[in-house]
C-alpha cells in the first residue's frame, strides 16, 4: 500500500503531480500461458517548483517505468500527470520540451553516434524554438548558444565538432545533459544518470546537479539506487519497491531514520559500497 504523501514543498500548485499511476506488462507465463507483471501499483506524488526530489528503489522497482510515464514515453494503464495544474496530454505536443526533459543512465545509447556533440545539441535548439523556421536559431547564434550550454555543463566549444564515441563516459553524460538544458525545461528528470560512470566522474556529475538546480532553478527528479546519492542532491526522498512507495520523506530523514526495513537495506548498502 503507498504512503499518504503530503506535496513535497508548501506550495499552492505542484509543478508536477503523478496520481494514482498503474503500469501493468504483459509477460510470458510458465509453459507459455500469458502472465503479466504490475510495474506500478497506483503510484502518487507532488513535486514543488525548484525543489529536487529524489525516486529510490532496487531494479525492478518501477521507477524507471514511471520516469518514462512522466515524460510521455510510456502510457499508463489508469491515473493522470498533471504539469503546473494541466493534464498533460492537454499540452501541445510542441510546449512539453520546455516543461519537462530526461537524461538517461547510458549517455553513448542516448546520444546518436553518426552526428557530431554539435549536431545534436543544434537539433534540440531548433526542435525546441518551435516549429516555425523563423523562431530557429541562425547558425552563428546556434552554435554560440551550443557552446554556452557546453560551459554550463564543464566543456569547451571544441567538443562541439566530436562525435560521441571520442568522448570520455563523462563528458558524454555532460552533453547528454547540455542537450536536455537546451530548451530550458521546468523539470529535469535523470533516471540513473551517474550509475554506469566511474566514482570520481558520479561526484563531479553530481556537484553539476546540484549547481544546475542553484543557479536555473529547474526542478530535478533524480532516480537512482543509490541512497547516499539521491540524498545528496534531493530534498525529499520517495523510496518504491514493487511497484509501489513504501516510504517518503526529507531525504536527511530517510538517511538518518529509516522507517522500514527495505529502506534501512538501501541505506546500509549505499554505505557499505
Amino acid at each position: 500500500m503507498n504512503v499518504p504523501l503530503p506535496i513535497i514543498a508548501p506550495i499552492t500548485t505542484p509543478i508536477l503531480e503523478a496520481r494514482n499511476i498503474v503500469k501493468t506488462f504483459p509477460a510470458a507465463g510458465a509453459f507459455g500461458r500469458a502472465a503479466s507483471v504490475e510495474a506500478l501499483k497506483g503510484v502518487s506524488f507532488s513535486v514543488g517548483k525548484g525543489s529536487a526530489l529524489g525516486i529510490l528503489g532496487e531494479s525492478g522497482s518501477g521507477k524507471s517505468t514511471l520516469a518514462r510515464i512522466l515524460c510521455g514515453l510510456e502510457s499508463a494503464d489508469s491515473g493522470y500527470i498533471l504539469l503546473d495544474g494541466a493534464h498533460r496530454e492537454n499540452i501541445p505536443r510542441e510546449h512539453l520540451p520546455h516543461k519537462i526533459q530526461m537524461i538517461f543512465q547510458n549517455p553513448y545509447a542516448s546520444l546518436n553516434p553518426k552526428l557530431t556533440v554539435g549536431l545534436q545539441i543544434y537539433e534540440a535548439l531548433n526542435a525546441s524554438a518551435g516549429a516555425k523556421s523563423s523562431a530557429k536559431h541562425s547558425g552563428g547564434a546556434l552554435k554560440k548558444k551550443a557552446a554556452e550550454l557546453l560551459g554550463v555543463v564543464g566543456l569547451d566549444g571544441s567538443a562541439l565538432k566530436r562525435f560521441p564515441h571520442q568522448l570520455s563516459g563523462g563528458q558524454r553524460q555532460r552533453v547528454a545533459i547540455a542537450r536536455a538544458l537546451a530548451p530550458s525545461p521546468e523539470i529535469i528528470i535523470a533516471d540513473e544518470a551517474v550509475s554506469s560512470l566511474d566514482v570520481s566522474v558520479q561526484a563531479q556529475i553530481l556537484n553539476l546537479f546540484r549547481t544546475l538546480r542553484r543557479e536555473n532553478r529547474a526542478t530535478f527528479i533524480f532516480i537512482s539506487h543509490d541512497a547516499l546519492a539521491a540524498a545528496y542532491v534531493s530534498d525529499d526522498i520517495i523510496v518504491m519497491k514493487d511497484g509501489s512507495i513504501v516510504e517518503a520523506g526529507e531525504a536527511r530523514d530517510i538517511i538518518e531514520r529509516p522507517q522500514s526495513d527495505y529502506t534501512m537495506l538501501l541505506v546500509s548498502a549505499a554505505k557499505a559500497s
